[in-house]
């Protein structure tokens, strides 16, 4: 009888176990809408339609070859699918599908079951683009979440799927925070407009950027919550793109939980600032923003480099139409003189007085390295902090003002660093951008990051201070190898894997080659790739007499790294650093910005670094001659567009 009551009672609590572990299943839905975003010019949407019809046809009659052509998604009839990232048994993750829909007259409505509130992903299905992916928080029987497809017909900016109006990503009110605002009543149009909330946070033991929220403005108004643990600096990231005109601002604010913020124009300003009745949000940033003498000079910013945008227009456009073959002769012949004087420089045992350079510009160059004495000296030191670094009444209007904004930025968030209170407050006015890494007092950063570390709760000091002081010792030590790093120096030994997964060294290469192209570059750098066209033309001339390009990618993943180098079809030595910018390969060559470039001769001297494209091709028609010239192609009229822009490379 026992027994029987053992089973049965049993029997009881693995029932109401169960009961309780499987809460009933409530329906969710998710509203959605295609929105087609047209073409600036009608002669761009016909040219768009020809090539895509064109593309259709070869395709049709290329035989086998068709299975290569890229399958292109008609996303007015999008399947669009709804995803939860779950954990098995075996403490894998697993995506499982909850529901899915496809576009009708450009409107989709999915519907499907959840238990609890559930963060899913929502995509354009069978397309591998970031951008087509947006995550939301479903809650059972909760508000519709709604999205839209933005399909750009203009190559720029990439089509995305946004929620629309609203993300809530908060699950407890006791942490919840909100930035909101209304920014349709303003200077610029923003029917495509997007907001996007990120901060700063550890992530697997790494820094990294952190998502709350983002949205595309409904009606001009947004809201974004979300769930914060203390008070945090957040990125406030405002854009917006018409076929008229593109826009792209950011702000800060100071949230935690319970705040709310909200953002707004600036009077008389195409800029944007946060407001709250947050007391450390006001104390750290609005006690600066809203002051008069940071208003005024924002204002005049906006005025002067709208002025300056105008000009710079105008200029590349002026550049574009002018005869590239007259000016590449032209040029071509000045600098062939200059080039073979440094090739036969190169020869005498001793190197006369450097040319062109003032005694206190030599002053700053160390002795030559052993093996270097040959280098000829005539490029300045310019650091990071050089350039970024005030250039006085020559420079133009919007970069003094600029400069002007910047210091009382951070005149008052250093004063906070170094005198606060509440230590608390000192890591938050750190956070905000107390101290740039090109600041020349940027050591002060490293010991008030030390002062916080003895105050400050260990968890904290783990997670917000400790990473963000080696970050910075890092980006100092990585400006001092940039400033040593010079003509007459020997350049770091390096051994990396190419794609294949061989490991190639440096030393290898420049006993098979007399001048290497050491090149720093990544996936996502525009200027690095506008130099492709004029490099694999310098490579395919010039490699069979001795010249060769080492490309060292900075990517943080191997798949971007692979992609592009595909994409690109890189021809010369590809090898990958895939670290971001904290590679000890990428600090040892003092890598601030890219693209970044080392010219070695066969001993590893430095003979010249950040050469533009147009420079290094005077030098090597010097030393090899003149290379034919072959017909230009279309990748050659886009890279000619982006280096108008950019007199050196990393400019």
């Amino acid at each position: 009888m026992k027994k029987g009551l053992c089973l049965t009672g049993v029997i009881c609590i693995f029932a109401l176990l169960a009961g309780c572990n499987t809460a009933p299943l409530k329906t969710f839905t998710i509203n959605g809408e295609y929105i087609a975003v047209e073409s600036a010019s009608p002669e761009a949407d016909a040219e768009s339609e020809s090539d895509s019809s064109t593309d259709v046809a070869e395709a049709e009659s290329a035989g086998d070859s068709s299975e290569e052509a890229v399958e292109v998604v008609d996303l007015s009839t999008a399947k669009i699918t709804v995803t939860q990232t779950t954990t098995n048994t075996n403490g894998e993750e697993e995506t499982v599908e909850l529901a899915s829909g496809s576009f009708v007259d450009g409107i989709v409505t999915i519907t499907g079951e959840i238990r609890e509130a559930t963060e899913v992903n929502i995509s354009v299905a069978d397309n591998d683009d970031a951008n087509l992916s947006t995550t939301a928080l479903l809650m059972p029987e909760g508000e519709a979440v709604s999205f839209a497809l933005f399909d750009y017909k203009d190559e720029y900016p990439s089509d995305t799927l946004s929620l629309i109006g609203a993300s809530n990503r908060s699950q407890d009110e006791n942490t919840k925070f909100t930035v909101s605002g209304d920014l349709g009543d303003g200077p610029k149009d923003m029917t495509y407009g997007t907001v996007r909330v990120a901060s700063q946070s550890m992530v697997d033991g790494e820094m990294a950027l952190v998502t709350h929220g983002s949205v595309a403005l409904k009606d001009g108004s947004f809201s974004i919550e979300a769930d914060i643990d203390e008070a945090t600096v957040v990125n406030v990231y405002v854009q917006a793109y018409d076929p008229s005109m593109s826009f792209y601002k950011g702000t800060m604010a100071v949230v935690e939980p319970g705040s709310s913020v909200s953002l707004a124009w600036v009077t008389d300003s195409e800029s944007i600032l946060a407001g709250s009745d947050n007391d450390r949000h006001m104390k750290i940033l609005e006690s600066w923003q809203q002051s008069e003498d940071y208003l005024t000079t924002l204002v005049a910013y906006d005025v002067a480099y709208a002025e300056y945008l105008e000009e710079w227009n105008a200029k590349r456009e002026a550049q574009a139409s002018e005869s590239k073959e007259a000016s590449d002769s032209t040029d071509s012949d000045e600098a062939t003189d200059e080039a073979e004087e440094v090739a036969a420089v190169a020869e005498e045992e001793e190197p006369p007085e450097p040319e062109g350079l003032s005694e206190e510009q030599l002053a700053a160059y160390p002795d030559r390295a052993e093996g270097c004495e040959h280098v000829v000296i005539d490029q300045e030191i310019r650091t990071l902090s050089d350039m970024m670094s005030s250039g006085g009444e020559d420079e133009p209007e919007w970069r003094q003002l600029s400069n002007k904004m910047e210091a009382i930025k951070s005149e008052a968030l250093q004063t906070l660093a170094k005198n606060a209170e509440d230590p608390f407050d000192s890591l938050l006015a750190m956070e905000a951008g107390a101290y740039m890494p090109w600041f020349e007092n940027r050591s002060e950063a490293v010991e008030i990051y030390g002062r916080l570390e003895s105050v400050l709760d260990e968890d904290l000091v783990a997670r917000r201070v400790v990473p963000r002081r080696d970050e910075l010792v890092l980006q100092i030590e990585t400006e001092e190898n940039d400033m040593s790093l010079v003509q007459g120096q020997k350049a770091p030994e390096f051994t990396l894997a190419d794609l294949s997964g061989s490991k190639v060294s440096l030393e290898g290469i420049l006993q098979e080659k007399e001048l290497v192209l050491v090149d720093f570059w990544a996936s996502w750098c525009g200027p690095c790739i506008a130099t492709f066209p004029e490099l694999k033309r310098m490579h395919a001339a010039y490699n069979d007499d001795g010249f060769e390009i080492v490309a060292i990618s900075i990517d943080s993943t191997d798949e971007d790294w692979v992609t592009a180098s595909e994409e690109h079809e890189i021809p010369w030595i590809n090898l990958g650093e895939i670290e971001g910018w904290d590679g000890p390969t990428a600090a040892a060559y003092g890598v601030q910005f890219i693209p970044k470039g080392y010219l070695l001769d066969s001993e590893g001297c430095i003979i010249k670094k950040d050469l533009h494209t147009d420079k290094l091709d005077e030098l090597l028609v010097a030393r090899y001659g003149e290379a034919p010239v072959p017909e230009a192609t279309e990748e050659d009229s886009e890279s000619e567009s982006v280096d108008a822009a950019t007199d050196e490379m990393g400019g």
